[in-house]
């Protein structure tokens, strides 16, 4: 069935591994994670997809205590392979792409906006 409505979520990509004193930030977005899954498998047939975001580090009010920070601020970017720590705007076209019907065939789906800190996270 042809999509009819999208819902996209918004997580963190805390949600995928632990984090020190992140913990209860962890287990909820890693419950968005799944509730993202179940509800495409229920929804999906129904021509509504569900996928959500999964933004690391961006400059936001709520991260302020970590990007004005210059040691903190230099950890995250030296685990950052694009080099730069994330605006909002990297977040919004990953959301436009999953509201529009460009991405009527995705569904399900997770989308990490991190710099590439989860696929090098393994590495050095």
């Amino acid at each position: 069935m042809k999509a009819g409505s999208k819902i996209v979520l918004v997580s963190s990509v805390a949600g995928f591994r632990p984090s020190t004193g992140l913990g209860i930030y962890s287990i909820s977005k890693a419950g968005l994670n799944m509730l993202t899954m179940v509800l495409a498998g229920e929804l999906g047939p129904k021509g509504i997809r569900v996928n959500a975001l999964a933004p690391g580090t961006i400059k936001t009010r709520f991260s302020r205590a970590l990007t004005d920070d210059d040691q903190i601020s230099e950890g995250i970017l030296s685990r950052t392979p694009v080099g730069y720590i994330g605006e909002p705007k990297d977040v919004v076209g990953a959301a436009l792409y999953l509201a529009s019907d460009l991405a009527d065939y995705v569904n399900g789906a997770i989308l990490t906006i991190d710099g590439g800190v989860m696929a090098s996270a393994g590495l050095g």
